[in-house]
């Protein structure tokens, strides 16, 4: 099969696997600078161990939920926000902040991110151009990975964090 994909965003499709298995694709195209970074992984498992599958992941996903409601240390909001921005953001803003000219801007000393909270936070749910909406992160990966970028490279924003109950509010 062949499917268009665009760095830094998900795309998905369907197909009727006919046996178990691990199968690997990869883009068809030189797409980009992080062309090489767009692998696909497939794991085909019987219907019995599918269900154990997605079983093992609720336990887990609701064991690590977090409170929202729960007040952060900036240090804490640092930490997590530095994992959430690793896996999540570092494809097209760079692990410098400097982003990618022409194609992702930096956020190192961006005007959004020192900008009013508010206005970060509803890019992060909303999304705007490239950028795509990150509503599937938890409301606390959200407040971390934007009070670590208030407060990584040249952007100091000091004390200024973002609590989950901030990211929660503005998603209603």
């Amino acid at each position: 099969m062949k499917l268009d994909a665009v760095p830094g965003r998900l795309n998905q499709t369907s197909f009727l696997a006919n046996r178990e298995g691990v199968f690997y694709g990869q883009c068809s195209e030189i797409c980009g600078v992080n062309h090489a970074f767009m692998p696909i992984v497939v794991n085909v498992l019987s219907e019995e161990d599918y269900a154990k599958w997605v079983a093992d992941k609720k336990k887990g996903s609701s064991a690590g939920a977090e409170d929202p409601n729960k007040v952060l240390t900036l240090a804490e909001l640092n930490t997590k926000g530095a994992a959430v921005y690793a896996a999540n953001c570092v494809a097209c803003h760079q692990d410098s902040g400097k982003g990618v000219p022409g194609a992702f801007p930096a956020l190192d000393g961006s005007k959004v991110v020192n900008g009013p909270k508010t206005d970060q936070i509803a890019m992060l749910l909303n999304g705007k151009n490239a950028m795509p909406s990150w509503k599937t992160l938890s409301d606390v990966e959200i407040a971390a990975v934007i009070t670590y970028t208030r407060n990584h490279w040249s952007n100091k924003a000091g004390q200024n964090t973002v609590q989950a109950a901030e990211v929660l509010a503005a998603r209603k």
